[in-house]
């Protein structure tokens, strides 16, 4: 199934202009309510009585070699979460095809190159959905949030909507509580800056396991 809802709206193109972090605080606070508040009605809920294992992906960049690795070493996950630049289309080819219908979740980075055709080839696979920029799910009774960007994750998770939060967009693994909520930013499957992680997340005990690739 193919979930594409409605896109964020870009910020303008002000990095250098006076003022700039003020505005970009506002702007993450307004991106983060109209998170919380517009997507209820688009929540995909996979519960299940048995512990669920949930394997978080992020920042592949094309790297399809690390790609391939991580998805040999998540064979046993019950669900695949990408937090975005995936960059290439062949990508969710990859993922859809090497997780013998494991669901995959993707939402948006800020690196998608073909984006018309990462749809088309996504559409190919029942097993994977793309959000758009923003996934709310529900994962065997927990409230999961997804989105690529770190400041937004943090607005999230203190929101006290959510028991998972994960995002990307750094590069930085990193695990923490938020108002009872677990952060949680996998590291990169690029392997660019420092060594190429995934993690891993037990729906029943709330633990993080951090997995090196190859």
């Amino acid at each position: 199934m193919l979930i594409i809802p409605l896109s964020l709206p870009s910020p303008p193109l002000c990095y250098n202009l006076p003022g700039y972090r003020s505005w970009r605080t506002g702007w993450n606070i307004f991106v983060a309510l109209w998170c919380r508040f517009s997507f209820h009605v688009g929540t995909v809920f996979l519960d299940t009585a048995d512990e669920m294992k949930i394997v978080i992906f992020s920042d592949s960049h094309d790297n399809v070699s690390n790609l391939e690795a991580a998805l040999s070493q998540a064979q046993e996950a019950d669900v695949l979460i990408h937090c975005g630049d995936l960059c290439s289309p062949f990508i969710v080819e990859r993922m859809g095809s090497m997780l013998n219908g494991i669901p995959v979740h993707v939402v948006w980075g800020n690196n998608e190159g073909d984006v018309r055709l990462i749809c088309r080839n996504a559409a190919n696979y029942p097993n994977l959905e793309l959000h758009g920029e923003f996934a709310s799910l529900s994962l065997d009774g927990l409230r999961v949030a997804v989105n690529h960007y770190p400041e937004i994750a943090r607005s999230l998770a203190a929101s006290g909507e959510y028991d998972l939060v994960c995002y990307g967009h750094d590069h930085i693994a990193h695990h923490s509580i938020v108002s009872s909520c677990s952060l949680l930013n996998p590291g990169q499957i690029m392997g660019m800056n420092g060594k190429a992680t995934f993690a891993s997340f037990d729906t029943q005990t709330r633990s993080v396991k951090f997995v090196n690739i190859g």
